[in-house]
């Protein structure tokens, strides 16, 4: 299923964090990290965009991205125990 993009959905990085996220990004770092990390998939999928030059997140998009993300370094680390 493909995600939309919806402008009134967008988000500044500090308001996607205060709306509930702070257990999975505690701190602004944090968050700037995770991007930094996944630019590439938060960019192709419209997790995150700039039309204005300002970085905006589409939360629905970048929640599933954040749980992919996740689940994908558990999978990891699952497997190095092996």
């Amino acid at each position: 299923m493909e995600q939309k993009l919806v402008v009134t959905e967008l988000k500044t990085p500090s308001d996607y964090r205060a709306e509930g996220r702070t257990t999975v990004f505690p701190s602004a770092g944090s968050l700037d990290w995770f991007i930094r990390k996944n630019k590439v998939i938060l960019t192709s999928k419209n997790a995150l965009v700039a039309p204005t030059g300002r970085t905006l997140i589409n939360p629905r998009i970048f929640d599933l991205i954040v749980l992919e993300v996740g689940s994908q370094k558990c999978m990891q680390e699952l497997s190095n125990v092996s």
